[in-house]
Protein backbone atom coordinates (compact mmCIF):
# COMPACT_ATOMS: atom_id res chain seq x y z
CA UNK A 1 0.00 0.00 0.00
CA UNK A 2 0.96 3.58 -0.84
CA UNK A 3 1.49 6.61 1.01
CA UNK A 4 -0.77 8.87 0.63
CA UNK A 5 0.35 11.65 1.81
CA UNK A 6 3.84 11.24 0.27
CA UNK A 7 1.99 11.00 -3.14
CA UNK A 8 0.65 14.26 -2.24
CA UNK A 9 3.47 16.04 -1.40
CA UNK A 10 5.29 14.45 -4.71
CA UNK A 11 3.69 14.51 -7.57
CA UNK A 12 5.80 13.40 -11.09
CA UNK A 13 6.07 16.62 -12.65
CA UNK A 14 7.93 18.06 -9.07
CA UNK A 15 10.37 15.36 -8.25
CA UNK A 16 13.56 15.69 -10.72
CA UNK A 17 14.06 12.09 -11.99
CA UNK A 18 17.49 11.31 -12.79
CA UNK A 19 16.82 9.44 -15.99
CA UNK A 20 16.65 13.82 -16.93
CA UNK A 21 19.96 14.28 -15.61
CA UNK A 22 22.34 11.87 -14.95
CA UNK A 23 23.26 11.12 -18.54
CA UNK A 24 24.12 14.21 -19.09
CA UNK A 25 26.46 13.98 -16.24
CA UNK A 26 28.06 10.63 -17.96
CA UNK A 27 28.26 13.49 -21.52
CA UNK A 28 29.93 16.34 -18.76
CA UNK A 29 32.93 12.86 -18.04
CA UNK A 30 33.04 12.08 -21.98
CA UNK A 31 33.69 16.54 -22.55
CA UNK A 32 36.00 16.24 -19.47
CA UNK A 33 38.12 13.56 -21.38
CA UNK A 34 38.24 15.66 -24.67
CA UNK A 35 39.19 18.63 -23.00
CA UNK A 36 42.16 16.73 -21.58
CA UNK A 37 42.55 15.35 -24.84
CA UNK A 38 42.76 18.79 -26.83
CA UNK A 39 45.16 19.76 -24.16
CA UNK A 40 47.39 16.72 -24.95
CA UNK A 41 47.58 17.35 -28.66
CA UNK A 42 47.69 21.18 -28.55
CA UNK A 43 51.11 20.68 -25.77
CA UNK A 44 52.59 17.66 -26.78
CA UNK A 45 51.46 16.02 -29.79
CA UNK A 46 51.40 19.48 -32.59
CA UNK A 47 54.76 20.29 -30.61
CA UNK A 48 56.55 17.24 -31.24
CA UNK A 49 55.15 17.62 -35.52
CA UNK A 50 55.91 20.83 -35.71
CA UNK A 51 58.88 20.96 -33.98
CA UNK A 52 58.57 23.91 -31.84
CA UNK A 53 59.33 24.49 -28.23
CA UNK A 54 56.39 24.67 -25.84
CA UNK A 55 56.11 28.60 -26.09
CA UNK A 56 53.11 31.03 -26.08
CA UNK A 57 53.09 31.81 -29.13
CA UNK A 58 53.13 28.55 -30.44
CA UNK A 59 50.40 26.94 -28.20
CA UNK A 60 47.97 30.43 -27.91
CA UNK A 61 47.54 29.61 -32.07
CA UNK A 62 44.20 30.91 -33.32
CA UNK A 63 43.10 27.39 -34.30
CA UNK A 64 44.16 25.97 -30.78
CA UNK A 65 41.87 28.39 -28.73
CA UNK A 66 39.27 27.83 -31.31
CA UNK A 67 39.13 23.42 -30.47
CA UNK A 68 39.67 24.23 -27.07
CA UNK A 69 36.65 26.80 -27.00
CA UNK A 70 34.58 24.65 -29.12
CA UNK A 71 35.42 21.71 -26.34
CA UNK A 72 34.96 23.64 -23.44
CA UNK A 73 31.41 25.38 -24.16
CA UNK A 74 29.98 22.13 -25.07
CA UNK A 75 31.16 20.80 -21.66
CA UNK A 76 29.64 23.89 -19.57
CA UNK A 77 26.51 23.79 -22.33
CA UNK A 78 25.77 20.10 -21.13
CA UNK A 79 26.59 21.03 -17.62
CA UNK A 80 24.58 23.88 -17.39
CA UNK A 81 21.64 21.86 -18.82
CA UNK A 82 22.16 18.81 -15.96
CA UNK A 83 21.56 21.44 -13.72
CA UNK A 84 18.44 22.89 -15.54
CA UNK A 85 16.84 19.19 -15.35
CA UNK A 86 17.80 18.85 -11.87
CA UNK A 87 15.96 21.85 -10.96
CA UNK A 88 13.19 20.34 -12.45
CA UNK A 89 13.34 22.93 -15.27
CA UNK A 90 12.75 25.44 -12.84
CA UNK A 91 15.88 27.60 -12.52
CA UNK A 92 16.25 30.67 -14.96
CA UNK A 93 19.86 30.61 -14.43
CA UNK A 94 20.42 27.31 -15.56
CA UNK A 95 18.38 28.02 -18.63
CA UNK A 96 20.53 30.87 -19.00
CA UNK A 97 24.18 29.70 -19.33
CA UNK A 98 22.44 26.72 -20.99
CA UNK A 99 21.30 28.87 -24.19
CA UNK A 100 23.99 31.00 -23.51
CA UNK A 101 26.86 28.39 -23.82
CA UNK A 102 24.93 26.82 -26.53
CA UNK A 103 25.64 30.18 -28.50
CA UNK A 104 29.12 30.44 -27.75
CA UNK A 105 29.41 26.88 -28.73
CA UNK A 106 27.61 27.66 -32.43
CA UNK A 107 29.92 31.06 -32.46
CA UNK A 108 33.14 29.69 -31.56
CA UNK A 109 32.60 26.59 -34.62
CA UNK A 110 31.29 29.36 -36.85
CA UNK A 111 34.64 31.23 -36.71
CA UNK A 112 36.72 27.74 -36.63
CA UNK A 113 34.61 26.25 -39.62
CA UNK A 114 35.70 30.17 -40.92
CA UNK A 115 39.11 29.75 -40.42
CA UNK A 116 39.70 26.60 -41.82
CA UNK A 117 38.11 27.00 -45.59
CA UNK A 118 38.02 31.19 -45.76
CA UNK A 119 41.52 30.26 -48.30
CA UNK A 120 39.77 27.82 -50.10
CA UNK A 121 36.59 30.29 -50.20
CA UNK A 122 38.51 33.55 -51.35
CA UNK A 123 40.08 31.09 -54.02
CA UNK A 124 37.45 29.34 -55.30
CA UNK A 125 34.72 32.41 -55.08
CA UNK A 126 33.72 35.75 -56.49
CA UNK A 127 34.78 38.53 -54.16
CA UNK A 128 31.19 38.92 -53.75
CA UNK A 129 30.48 35.45 -52.60
CA UNK A 130 33.38 35.83 -49.95
CA UNK A 131 31.89 39.35 -49.21
CA UNK A 132 28.73 38.00 -48.07
CA UNK A 133 29.79 34.58 -46.16
CA UNK A 134 31.92 37.39 -44.53
CA UNK A 135 28.94 39.16 -43.64
CA UNK A 136 27.22 35.85 -42.59
CA UNK A 137 29.53 35.31 -40.53
CA UNK A 138 29.59 38.79 -38.66
CA UNK A 139 25.96 38.40 -38.28
CA UNK A 140 25.83 34.84 -36.63
CA UNK A 141 26.97 36.74 -33.54
CA UNK A 142 23.65 38.88 -33.42
CA UNK A 143 21.86 35.67 -33.47
CA UNK A 144 24.14 33.70 -31.65
CA UNK A 145 23.13 36.63 -28.56
CA UNK A 146 19.37 36.54 -29.30
CA UNK A 147 18.54 33.37 -27.27
CA UNK A 148 20.44 34.83 -24.23
CA UNK A 149 18.70 37.80 -24.40
CA UNK A 150 15.11 36.90 -25.02
CA UNK A 151 15.47 34.45 -21.80
CA UNK A 152 15.38 37.63 -19.45
CA UNK A 153 11.92 38.35 -21.05
CA UNK A 154 8.62 36.85 -19.71
CA UNK A 155 7.18 34.78 -22.07
CA UNK A 156 5.40 34.97 -25.11
CA UNK A 157 4.68 34.34 -28.65
CA UNK A 158 7.12 37.03 -29.85
CA UNK A 159 9.98 36.19 -27.67
CA UNK A 160 9.61 32.35 -28.76
CA UNK A 161 9.95 33.80 -32.42
CA UNK A 162 12.33 35.25 -31.58
CA UNK A 163 14.29 32.71 -30.16
CA UNK A 164 13.13 30.22 -32.61
CA UNK A 165 13.70 32.35 -35.76
CA UNK A 166 17.75 33.27 -33.95
CA UNK A 167 18.48 29.42 -34.08
CA UNK A 168 16.90 28.75 -37.11
CA UNK A 169 19.47 31.80 -38.79
CA UNK A 170 22.54 30.18 -36.95
CA UNK A 171 21.43 26.61 -38.11
CA UNK A 172 21.05 27.84 -41.67
CA UNK A 173 24.79 29.56 -41.50
CA UNK A 174 26.38 26.15 -39.79
CA UNK A 175 24.87 24.36 -43.03
CA UNK A 176 25.82 27.13 -45.86
CA UNK A 177 29.18 27.26 -44.70
CA UNK A 178 29.53 22.83 -44.27
CA UNK A 179 28.25 22.70 -47.29
CA UNK A 180 30.01 25.14 -49.66
CA UNK A 181 33.20 24.09 -48.22
CA UNK A 182 33.69 20.65 -49.26
CA UNK A 183 31.93 21.67 -52.32
CA UNK A 184 34.52 24.55 -53.44
CA UNK A 185 37.21 22.39 -51.95
CA UNK A 186 36.22 19.31 -54.45
CA UNK A 187 36.07 21.80 -57.57
CA UNK A 188 39.39 23.74 -56.59
CA UNK A 189 41.57 20.34 -55.85
CA UNK A 190 39.88 17.78 -57.79
CA UNK A 191 38.60 19.30 -60.74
Amino acid sequence: MQDSTLQATQSEASVSRIETWAPLFGLVAIDIILVVWALHSIFVTEMRAKGHRITITTVFTTSNMLLLGIVLTGAATTLSRAFYEMSHRTSAIGLTFNVLFLGLSEMIYLFYSWLRGKEILRVQSSSRVYKLFKYLLCSTIVFCSLPVIVTFFEKSVLVELLFILSEVVVGCCVISLEIYFPIATYFTYVK
